[in-house]
């Protein structure tokens, strides 16, 4: 049964890497959601709406594994309670470090350092600098264009909006959710605090990496364990 993951929702997807530690194992498939098509969505409802459709085309029926990090939190809590609705079976709702009802100011918060340090950037910030740093480091962003970034850093300044304008409905099941055990500050989000949207239990883990850091090849090869432990 494959995994739906749901990412930041800014276009672009990091695809899993190999889990190491078990080379025999046969991989789960994991399908990425893309961003809203082509153009900035208008809540994190429509959103989980527009991945729903794409992800009931290929698997009209459940059960489904649905897992989100950060704002694809939102968007897989929101597509398992209309699964749910739909009368579908929703195996697994993994959320990874991503917290309901954050009030999040984007004018009043440096968006494009956020996202910049989530690639690991530390230069001066100029758009040709950055798609150099990229193309230097290969890896998934690599290919990523001047016009490209640009509308990476349009999705996820607008994603930041959207999600402190969620307001979730109730999900009838349990939630595994996994922490980003580092950079946490006391009196923070926690995964608590999906308690009044969620009827089930809430099971919380912990994995050793920062929030940006959580789909690195490490901390998501934990992650991918926790999944199939769940599930087997």
């Amino acid at each position: 049964m494959p995994y739906q993951v749901v990412g930041l929702g800014v276009g672009v997807v990091k695809r899993s890497q190999p889990d190491e530690r078990h080379p025999g194992r046969a991989p789960q498939p994991v399908r990425g959601a893309e961003q809203f098509g082509g153009d900035v969505a208008p809540s994190i409802e429509a959103m989980a709406l527009d991945y729903l459709e794409r992800l009931l085309q290929v698997r009209p029926h459940g059960p489904y594994r649905l897992a989100g990090w950060s704002m694809g939190g939102l968007i897989a809590h929101a597509m398992a309670v209309e699964l749910r609705e739909r009368g579908e079976e929703v195996a697994l709702l993994a959320l990874l470090d991503s917290y309901p009802g954050q009030e999040i100011n984007p004018d009043e918060r440096d968006v494009l350092v956020e996202l910049l340090s989530a690639i690991d950037y530390d230069g001066p910030g100029e758009i040709g600098d950055v798609v150099e740093f990229l193309r230097e480091q290969g890896g998934p962003y690599a290919t990523l264009d001047e016009r490209t970034l640009t509308a990476v850093y349009r999705n996820y300044r607008n994603g930041v909006k959207i999600s402190e304008e969620y307001a979730p409905r109730m999900f009838e099941g349990d939630v595994l959710f996994v922490t980003a055990a580092h950079g946490h500050e006391e009196g923070g989000p926690t995964a608590a605090d999906w308690k009044p949207y969620v009827t089930g239990a809430i099971h919380d883990h912990q994995v050793a990496c920062d929030h940006a850091n959580m789909l690195s090849p490490g901390p998501i090869a934990e992650i991918a364990a926790l999944l199939r432990e769940d599930t087997e």
